[in-house]
C-alpha cells in the first residue's frame, strides 16, 4: 500500500492567533525548562520534544505514522551529521598533533605578542573561525581550548550550581 502525502494545515485551529501560539508551545517549553527552571539542558530537550509530537499529534493531527518518520529522519540526520563532523574535526586535530604543527601553530600565536588579550582574540575569533568554516559543529571549541589552555590560560571557574 503506498503511503499517502500528507499536506499540512498551518491554521489547524481555525484561528491564525490561536494555531500560532500552540505551535510556539515546544520552544516555550524549551526556554521555560532552561531559564526558568534551570533543568539539565538534556532533559529539557527531551520534555520539548515529548511536547512538539503531542502537538503534531493533537493539534495539528498529523498521522503517528509520519511523526515516527519525522523522528527517526531528524535522529539519523543528526547523528550522521554530527559524528562527520567530530570524525573530521578529531582526525584534523590528531594529524596536526601527531606531526608536530599544532606546537608550531601554538607557538606562532605565543610570539605575536605577550598580552594574553591578543593572544586569546586571535585563537578564539582568528583561528576559531577557520575552524568554523573548515568542520563547524563545535569543533573550533575543542581545538581552540586546547590551544588557549597549551598557552597557559586557565579554564574558567564554575561560580554558579546546577
Amino acid at each position: 500500500m503506498p503511503m499517502q502525502p500528507w499536506v499540512q494545515n498551518y491554521d489547524p485551529l481555525g484561528n491564525v492567533v490561536l494555531s500560532t501560539i500552540v505551535s510556539a508551545v515546544p520552544i516555550t517549553m524549551l526556554f521555560y525548562l532552561l531559564a526558568v527552571r534551570r533543568m539539565a539542558a538534556h532533559w529539557a530537550a527531551v520534555w520539548s520534544f515529548v511536547t512538539c509530537v503531542i502537538v503534531a499529534l493533537a493539534a495539528f493531527r498529523m498521522p503517528p505514522t509520519m511523526v515516527a518518520g519525522a523522528v527517526a529522519h531528524g535522529g539519523v540526520y543528526a547523528v550522521v551529521w554530527i559524528g562527520w563532523t567530530l570524525i573530521a574535526a578529531v582526525f584534523v586535530y590528531d594529524l596536526t598533533v601527531e606531526t608536530g604543527h599544532f606546537e608550531t601553530i601554538k607557538g606562532s600565536i605565543g610570539a605575536i605578542t605577550d598580552d594574553r588579550r591578543f593572544q586569546l582574540l586571535l585563537i578564539a575569533f582568528a583561528f576559531g573561525a577557520v575552524l568554523e568554516g573548515a568542520g563547524g559543529g563545535g569543533a573550533p571549541v575543542a581545538v581552540t581550548a586546547s590551544m588557549m589552555i597549551g598557552l597557559g590560560f586557565r579554564p574558567l571557574k564554575r561560580r554558579w550550581s546546577a
